[in-house]
């Protein structure tokens, strides 16, 4: 900026969007101090003046800082189903550490070594924590692990979910129960067991909660998980989309036991993307085919942010009273006949 311009709200606006803090800070203090000498030129009061604009400048750190504050600043949130930086669960991830906030991830099997990858990628430092849900002990290791790294967890991203092939891809009928239990206990009771590790570091505090006369019970923290809508049956989604439907039960079930610790519990429904998971499903293309045509605002199977910010969003303070729902962010496709 040249010396004795006053730069326009429009120039502070490209600033702040290319997250510049300190300089911003220099631009406002400078068109601080040239707005005072033009009022001291004309009032003459140059005491009353000089005390006005020191007051403000005082106030310029806070103001600056209240710019660039993120959505989830101080939170430390729990994110799991991060293999690639394909995954869902990767943008969600990076969009987290983006908006402030702190973040665990977990692997488990022979995907932890991606997790492990991936969370390099990410970042420096970012912990890495075995969870496998087909072994209980495992929600208290987490647990265990959380109190000691942090003491409180603030939110959880659950983003679990497999099925053996032969419940998929149109051979509904030839599944044996031997195979359904396997993709109901991943991507159903998952759920639950990843709220039995973080929900006793989430309670909200005596000093959140209000009496039991009613009123606010404190933002104890949030639960979100990945869905795919289970209203309907879709084309070889089969036993996986049963899964879901239990998922969004056990969601509301979730919602109902922890919500007077202040825990809320949602879903966010997501429309097609192609992730490794999604390409193990046969018939995916008939999944883009039919968004393609029939999503009102229009989708892209290779495009992750809307959902990203919607997960985000729900991880945040911003919905302090919503729990028990499904969120769509399917582009509109839920809402529309054929």
């Amino acid at each position: 900026m040249n010396s004795g311009e006053l730069t326009s709200s429009k120039e502070i606006l490209q600033i702040v969007s290319l997250g510049e803090a300190g300089e911003l800070a220099e631009v406002v203090e400078s068109n601080v101090n040239e707005a005072f000498d033009t009022v001291t030129r004309q009032i003459g009061d140059k005491h009353v003046v000089l005390c006005a604009r020191a007051a403000l400048l005082l106030a310029l750190p806070l103001a600056v800082a209240l710019l660039f504050m993120g959505l989830l600043d101080g939170k430390r949130i729990v994110i799991t189903g991060v293999l690639t930086d394909a995954s869902l669960a990767f943008g969600v991830a990076e969009l987290a550490l983006e908006q402030g906030a702190e973040i665990v991830l977990t692997g488990a099997g022979r995907g932890l070594r991606l997790t492990e990858r991936s969370a390099r990628k990410l970042g420096d430092g970012i912990a890495v924590v075995e969870f496998d849900v087909t072994e209980p002990s495992h929600a208290d290791s987490l647990r265990d692990f959380l109190d000691g790294h942090w003491g409180r967890v603030n939110g959880a991203l659950h983003a679990i979910g497999f099925a053996p092939e032969i419940c998929l891809g149109g051979t509904f009928m030839d599944a044996a129960w031997t195979d359904v239990k396997v993709a109901l206990e991943i991507s159903t009771y998952s759920l639950k067991m990843l709220a039995d590790a973080v929900a006793p570091l989430m309670g909200a505090s005596e000093a959140d909660s209000a009496d039991a006369d009613g009123g606010s019970r404190g933002s104890g923290g949030s639960i979100v998980g990945l869905d795919f809508d289970a209203s309907r049956a879709f084309p070889a989604y089969d036993w996986m989309g049963v899964a879901k439907a239990g998922l969004e039960s056990t969601c509301r079930y979730l919602a109902r036991y922890l919500g007077p610790q202040g825990i809320r519990v949602n879903l966010v429904s997501a429309g097609p993307i192609k992730t490794m998971a999604a390409r193990s499903i046969p018939g995916f293309s008939e999944f883009e085919d039919a968004w393609t045509q029939r999503a009102p605002l229009g989708w892209s199977i290779t495009e992750s942010g809307a959902v990203s910010r919607t997960v985000v969003a729900m991880l945040s303070d911003w919905l302090p009273a919503t729990t028990g729902s499904i969120v769509q962010a399917d582009g509109g496709f839920h809402a529309v006949g054929a």
